[in-house]
C-alpha cells in the first residue's frame, strides 16, 4: 500500500492543471486519485494525452500519474489528488 504526504481537492477542468502549485517543489503532477463518489474519470497524463477510466467505484484509489482531471467526461465526485514528494 502506498503512502502519500500531499493531497488536495480536485476541481475538474479542461484547461487548468492542478491542484498542486506548479513546480513547488516538483512539477504539478499527482500520482494517484482518491475517488469519493463513483463515476467516470478523465485524466490528462504528463504528456497531456487523455484517458477515461470508466465506472470507477466510490472509495477507489486510482494509481495513475497525471497533470489534470478533465471536466468534460468526468462524472465522479469528491476527487482528491495524492502524491508523495
Amino acid at each position: 500500500m502506498n503512502s502519500y504526504n500531499q493531497y488536495a481537492a480536485v476541481t475538474p477542468s479542461d484547461t487548468d492543471d492542478g491542484p498542486f502549485t506548479p513546480n513547488t517543489p516538483v512539477p504539478n503532477l499527482f500520482t494517484a486519485l482518491y475517488i469519493g463518489g463513483a463515476g467516470d474519470v478523465e485524466v490528462a497524463d504528463p504528456s497531456n494525452n487523455l484517458t477515461v477510466f470508466a465506472a470507477v467505484p466510490a472509495g477507489t484509489i486510482l494509481t495513475v500519474m497525471g497533470r489534470r482531471v478533465n471536466n468534460a467526461l468526468t462524472t465522479a465526485t469528491n476527487i482528491v489528488a495524492l502524491r508523495n514528494v
